[in-house]
């Protein structure tokens, strides 16, 4: 299996323990009059994510890979850039939450690539996946935004 594979899989374990951490932040402080929608929407994005660390880690021990596990080895792995500032309102959460998940949508777009030159369709099978969930999800906030 491809080292550029491994290598991928590993900054996306990173990417979404990351991202895992950035949603429960935002589930944590969400507040005002969508209070009560955006809790429950982002507990439910920060499980997805968190069951995506495990899912990824377990396709890079099948592929014959060694997975992170240190969150200094997510936070030197990762493309994603660590919450640095305290969100006052939903808007700018859910706009964090979007520009993240468009930028690992074209990441694993990428990963497609590599997993089809390593001969691994179960590897981009499961990218095209995570690509539709986000996709749906990027639409779905842009929409609540009014955007």
């Amino acid at each position: 299996m491809s080292n550029q594979l491994h290598t991928f899989l590993n900054q996306q374990v990173a990417n979404f323990a990351v991202l895992t951490e950035k949603l429960h932040h935002f589930h944590y402080y969400v507040n005002g009059s969508s209070f009560f929608t955006l809790h429950n929407e982002l507990r439910e994005e920060f499980k997805y994510s968190f069951e995506r660390v495990d899912d990824f880690s377990e396709r890079l021990l099948m592929v014959g890979g060694k997975p992170i596990t240190s969150l200094k080895e997510y936070l030197e792995h990762t493309t994603l850039v660590e919450n640095q500032k305290e969100f006052k309102d939903a808007q700018s959460m859910l706009e964090t939450v979007i520009k993240d998940y468009t930028q690992l949508v074209s990441e694993l777009k990428t990963g497609i690539d590599l997993a089809d030159a390593a001969n691994d369709p179960v590897s981009e099978d499961f990218f095209i996946g995570i690509i539709t969930y986000f996709e749906d999800r990027i639409w779905q906030f842009k929409s609540f935004l009014g955007k």
